[in-house]
């Protein structure tokens, strides 16, 4: 069975009226399906948040149960058992239940993740149903929205869901806002509670400048119907998942981006000011006065269409204001990319509306009769064996782009199937480097099951089917998309970022099958994988060192990436691998798997996205990279898995390559079954730093020896591989900072030899005070960008995928230390030394 991302948490609250003595007051807390420790550990502290709630409520800890702790595996059965009523029950009870994790839908319906059958939405609404007294229902899990349907058949039943139906993220905010705010005011009313989670997720988003990608719906009795927050009972009207808007921005113009066309057959044609276009220039200089970035979208609309045949159509459009010459690059030029017949790129329109209001209209009919020129003349040099030349660049400058200028621009692209690839996974970007204030993505597919759009971190979409095309689309229509640059410390840049996906793959089941097919032949082995492998066994009679070995010989062969056609997705045999010293990621994985295969020792091949984050709820190609999971085997001393990532070469052996700590792989074994792992790093050395200097007094020189272990060690290979010791001289001097005098000597072992610790030797001239002046900065590389964003950072930040590093300093005989945590929340200022 498949392995979630996100662990099941359904927390059943039986809760009486404090008010009323003779009301049944009952708990129920059911920890579901785990896929790791940081997971796990999380849920419980929810956990404890919510007995604290539901104590201070008023129900006694004696009636407070538990399920699903310390490894425990609830079922479905157990869960329904458990909502089985009392037989002292009486309609005067009141009923909670609290639904939190990850929900999925299978066969057309939400479901949980439990141990054995799912726990579907009909289950719970007819379990519901049979209770007594009034029931008060909190679902907080993604897609949860789903679940509220079968529950408004029942009259005395209030409920909240945290998400909408579906496409949003995987783990919402909302439920640990609402066991804050039960909390923090135990004795408020359903209603009351749901509003004050709803306000504090919004918070949470809009202090970070994030799109919030979970909107709480719930059932209002008193109109009979499902509502979006917010639920406060004076709060602005509901907004409905068909109209809801991530804000609004005075002053600029929502109005749909139309082009003229061109009156005259040249390339470029001139026009005056118009009322229009002076209202769109002062509009974009008040949206954009005392901004923090070059440039603005006024407004960015695309539309995809998606066909059953997987072609692809896009339709876009954007209205962009130039603020600062810095933007020129980027909307000064349109990238038109096209490769008949399976590429088509067609340019509509564009258009430059100068700062004084006069146009500049760019002619698509002689831009493509250029292009049809350019390719006779081309295929006629080639008939006649002439050189052809490169082709057209795919860009096309506009003229007369300055700073204070806008830029608007509509094009279509047409990809057409190649048939390479049985099933359609793609991605589309809604977040920018500049902000977005306006916009609309709409996306068309069939309405076969099996085709899933996925939109994490946007709003709710509004969905239409056109029963005679047989074909769904989902339209968000957005304002106020932040821009989009990732810095050092940032959180996963899928998690945040806005994006839409669209998948034809019904389950990993079938994404599994798939990759099976697609890659059919590539583990076959030959002669010199087995010599190899020979070689590898008689140096090493012990499974460590064979492993060890193993990995070190794949991965000091060559990186080279192919990514033609079939090939970006299907490995190479190892036999073709080896014999030619070079490979991609999933070359050498594959290679690697096929040599530990032949030394008797199971490995699998894993497909992962490295330094990104995998939805694990959406079955799509979200991957990037490839590498190895050696199953745990304790009996071979190896209480742990092992994840090899052979493709990088500063990489020791045992440690988990940075990008890969963290993220959920997803692994084959022997049977071609996948299934997802966290990737951890339990077998890891710990990260250390040392650098410690030795003063020899006859010379008036100062030794600096600089080594480290766990990740810290790929950090100083890497800061010193492919570096000449002079350069490494001039480098440790700048880091270094110190007047006292320069780099006499360097002395560095080779960073890519994994199987010898890796050190740097350095001698400087100074004298005995030259530390105690001046002291040398430290030279881990980032270091003082992270200490620049500790004290300016809204958000979580990450140092090395979540690792806490160890730092020691040492001058002769005295030592200091500190640590550089890998998690650094709000409010909390880790120890670093000076």
């Amino acid at each position: 069975m498949i392995r979630l991302r996100y662990p099941l948490l359904l927390i059943v609250l039986l809760a009486g009226s404090p008010a009323n003595a003779r009301a049944a007051e009952r708990a129920l807390i059911v920890v579901g399906l785990t896929a790791g420790e940081t997971q796990a550990a999380r849920l419980q502290a929810h956990t404890q948040v919510l007995r604290e709630g539901f104590a201070a409520r008023g129900i006694s800890a004696e009636a407070i149960r538990v399920l699903g702790v310390s490894g425990e595996r609830p079922r479905r059965a157990d869960l329904l058992a458990a909502l089985q009523p009392a037989a002292s029950a009486t309609v005067s009870d009141e009923t909670w239940i609290v639904l939190l994790g990850t929900a999925s839908v299978r066969g057309g319906e939400p479901s949980f993740q439990v141990a054995g059958p799912r726990l579907t939405a009909t289950d719970l609404a007819e379990a519901v149903k049979v209770l007594p007294g009034r029931k008060f229902v909190v679902i907080g899990t993604t897609a949860s929205g789903g679940f509220l349907a079968p529950l408004l058949a029942s009259p005395d039943v209030e409920a909240v869901a945290a998400t909408a139906d579906s496409g949003e993220v995987n783990e919402p905010r909302f439920a640990e806002a609402w066991a804050e705010a039960l909390v923090a005011a135990p004795r408020a009313s359903f209603a009351e509670l749901a509003a004050a989670a709803a306000g504090r997720v919004a918070s949470f988003y809009e202090s970070r400048s994030l799109a919030q990608g979970e909107h709480a719906r719930m059932i209002e009795r008193a109109s009979g119907k499902i509502i979006e927050a917010p639920f406060a009972p004076d709060a602005a009207p509901a907004v409905t998942s068909a109209n809801r808007v991530a804000g609004s921005t005075p002053g600029i113009s929502a109005a749909e981006i139309e082009i003229p066309k061109p009156s005259t057959d040249t390339e470029t044609e001139r026009r005056p000011a118009t009322t229009e276009t002076r209202a769109l220039i002062a509009e974009a200089r008040a949206a954009a006065k005392d901004g923090a970035h070059a440039a603005i979208f006024l407004r960015r609309d695309t539309e995809v269409i998606v066909s059953r045949d997987f072609a692809v159509l896009e339709r876009h459009r954007t209205r962009a204001y130039v603020r600062t010459g810095e933007a020129l690059d980027d909307l000064g030029t349109l990238l038109l990319p096209s490769n008949p017949p399976d590429l088509l790129t067609r340019l509509e329109g564009a258009r430059v509306i100068t700062p004084d209001g006069s146009q500049v209209l760019v002619n698509p009919s002689s831009l493509d009769k250029r292009n049809a020129a350019d390719q006779r003349e081309a295929d006629a040099a080639r008939a006649q064996g002439r050189p052809t030349g490169p082709a057209a660049p795919p860009f096309l400058p506009l003229p007369e782009v300055t700073a204070g200028c806008i830029v608007e621009a509509a094009w279509t692209v047409e990809r057409r199937s190649s048939g390479t690839l049985p099933e359609f996974s793609e991605e589309w970007s809604v977040s920018e480097t500049y902000p977005v204030l306006a916009g609309k993505i709409g996306v068309t597919t069939p309405t076969d099951a099996r085709w899933r759009v996925f939109a994490p971190n946007l709003p709710a979409a509004g969905v239409v089917e056109n029963a005679e095309a047989r074909t769904r689309t989902s339209t968000w229509t957005l304002t106020n998309v932040p821009a989009f640059a990732p810095r050092l410390g940032d959180a996963a840049p899928r998690r945040v970022a806005a994006w839409v996906g669209v998948s034809s793959l019904a389950s990993w089941e079938a994404f599994a099958s798939w990759y099976q097919r697609l890659t059919a032949g590539s583990a076959t082995s030959g002669p010199a994988v087995a010599a190899l492998a020979e070689e590898i066994a008689r140096a090493h009679p012990d499974r460590a060192g064979r492993l060890r070995l193993a990995y070190e010989r794949v991965s000091a062969l060559r990186y080279v990436a192919i990514k033609l056609g079939v090939g970006a997705f299907r490995p190479r045999t190892p036999e073709q691998v080896w014999t030619q010293r070079y490979g991609d990621c999933k070359d050498k994985a594959n290679l690697l798997v096929a040599v530990l295969g032949q030394l008797g020792i199971p490995a699998e091949f894993a497909l992962v996205n490295r330094f990104d984050h995998t939805f694990t709820d959406w079955p799509a190609w979200q991957f990037n990279h490839a590498l190895v999971r050696v199953p745990a085997a304790p009996a071979d001393g190896q209480p742990h898995d092992l994840w090899l990532d052979s493709t990088d070469r500063l990489v020791p052996f045992g440690v988990v390559a940075p990008g890969n700590l963290g993220r959920h792989a997803f692994a084959f074994n022997a049977q071609g079954v996948g299934a997802f792992h966290e990737i951890t790093a339990a077998q890891e050395a710990k990260s250390e730093w040392r650098e410690q200097f030795y003063f020899a007094a006859e010379r008036s020189t100062w030794t600096l020896r600089v080594t480290a272990t766990g990740s810290a060690d790929v950090t100083l290979r890497r800061l010193f591989a492919g570096l000449s010791s002079g350069v490494i001289a001039e480098r440790i001097q700048a880091m270094l900072g110190w007047r006292a005098g320069p780099v006499k000597r360097v002395a560095a072992a080779d960073p890519y030899d994994l199987a010898t610790p890796f050190e740097v030797t350095v001698e400087l001239v100074g004298t005995a005070e030259s530390l105690a002046s001046e002291r040398p900065r430290l030279l881990i590389p980032g270091l003082e960008l992270f200490r620049a964003r500790l004290a300016t950072f809204s958000d979580e930040l990450w140092w090395d995928d979540g690792r806490t590093w160890t730092v020691y300093r040492g001058q002769d005989d005295t030592a200091t230390g500190g640590e550089i945590p890998g998690r650094v929340s709000k409010n909390f200022m880790p120890l670093l030394l000076p």
